[in-house]
C-alpha cells in the first residue's frame, strides 16, 4: 500500500485458534513473562494513537490517489480539507509531523509535482518512526527470556526456510498489546491483540510472535513433549503452526490466508523436527492441529486443502 514507511502493506497474520482453556493458560502465563521494553514510558498515548489513525488514513489516501479529483486546485482543496479534518495533534512531539504534512497538499496542484508531494508525506511519516515500539531495537538472544527479544535461533530457522533474511521478534503480552495498538492505528485496522498470534511484515522482513510461543518452541527438542499435558501439547502445536504459517507467507506471497494455512499445516511435522522434536512428537503435534486447532480457525483460514483434513 503505497510508498510510505513500512507497515503500510497488508499484514500476513495468523489468528489464535487454540481452545478457550488453552488460550486462558497462554494469556495467564504470558502476563507473567516480565516487564515490557524500556520505552514503555514513552509509549504513544490513546489520544496520540487516535490522531495517528486519522493522519494515517489521510496519508494512505494521498499515496493511493484516493482523494478524488485529478491534480489541480480541486485536488489541493480536497487534500487540505481532509488534513484539516484530521486536526492538530494532541501532543508537542507529533507537531513536526503535522507541520511537515501540510506542505504536501499545495504540491498536488500540478501533475508533475505529485511525486514531490509523496516525498513530503513520506518525510512526515519518518518523523513518527521513533515513537513506534517496533522501530526500537530489541536485544538479540538465542535462548528463552522473560522480556521481549529478537530471537536469533528462530530468525535463523525462518531465514533458512524462506531463503531470505528474516528476524523473528518475540513480545511479552504487555509489549504485544502496545505493538498491535500501534499497528492498528498506523494501518487503520482493528485487530484484537488477544486473538492475534503472529504476523509477517514483508517490508521489514520481520515475523512477530508472542513471547510465550517462542519460548515453547525452544522447549521442543529439550523435553519429552509426549509427557506434557494435552493443553501444553496443543499450545506447542499452535506455536509450531504459527511460525510455519508466517514462513509460508514468505514462500507464497500472493496466496490468501486459507491457502497459506493449508501449506503451513502440511509442514507442521517438518517444522517441529526442525525445532528438535522427535518423529513421534512431530506426528503428535500434527495430529493435534487437526483435532484441536483447525476447526477453531476463522473462516478465512479454512478451505478443503484438497480434502486433507476432511
Amino acid at each position: 500500500m503505497g510508498i510510505g514507511r513500512p507497515r503500510r502493506t497488508a499484514r500476513a497474520i495468523r489468528l489464535a485458534a487454540v481452545g478457550v482453556a488453552a488460550l486462558g493458560l497462554a494469556l495467564a502465563g504470558a502476563s507473567c513473562t516480565g516487564d515490557s521494553t524500556e520505552a514503555d514510558d514513552e509509549a504513544l498515548t490513546a489520544p496520540e494513537l487516535r490522531w495517528l489513525r486519522a493522519y494515517s488514513a489521510w496519508t494512505i489516501a494521498v499515496y493511493d490517489d484516493e482523494l478524488g479529483p485529478p491534480p489541480g486546485q480541486r485536488l489541493v482543496e480536497a487534500c487540505t480539507t481532509r488534513l484539516e479534518g484530521v486536526g492538530p495533534p494532541p501532543s508537542e512531539r507529533l507537531e513536526p509531523t503535522w507541520e511537515r504534512a501540510a506542505a504536501a497538499c499545495p504540491l498536488l496542484a500540478r501533475p508533475g509535482s505529485v511525486r514531490r508531494a509523496n516525498d513530503v508525506v513520506e518525510a512526515a511519516d519518518d518523523l513518527v518512526l521513533p515513537f513506534f515500539l517496533d522501530e526500537q531495537s530489541l536485544p538479540l538472544n538465542g535462548t528463552p527470556t522473560e522480556t521481549s527479544r529478537a530471537d536469533l535461533w528462530l530468525s535463523a530457522v525462518a531465514s533458512r526456510a524462506s531463503d531470505s533474511h528474516q528476524e523473528v521478534r518475540c513480545w511479552t503480552l504487555e509489549d504485544w498489546r502496545r505493538l498491535v495498538d500501534e499497528e492498528n492505528a498506523w494501518m487503520v485496522q482493528s485487530d484484537d491483540a488477544e486473538e492475534l498470534y503472529g504476523w509477517q511484515d514483508g517490508d521489514t522482513d520481520r515475523i512477530h510472535m508472542r513471547l510465550r510461543q517462542c519460548n515453547v518452541l525452544h522447549r521442543l527438542g529439550r523435553e519429552n513433549v509426549l509427557a506434557w499435558k494435552r493443553a501444553d501439547q496443543v499450545e506447542a502445536a499452535d506455536s509450531v503452526v504459527t511460525l510455519a504459517h508466517e514462513i509460508q507467507h514468505l514462500l507464497l506471497p500472493d496466496a490468501g490466508e486459507a491457502e497459506v494455512e493449508c501449506a503451513a499445516a502440511e509442514t507442521i511435522g517438518a517444522v517441529a523436527r526442525r525445532m528438535g522434536a522427535t518423529a513421534g512428537e512431530a506426528s503428535r503435534l500434527a495430529a493435534l492441529y487437526v483435532t484441536d486447532i483447525r476447526d477453531e480457525l476463522p473462516d478465512e483460514y479454512l478451505s478443503s486443502c484438497d480434502g486433507a483434513f476432511d
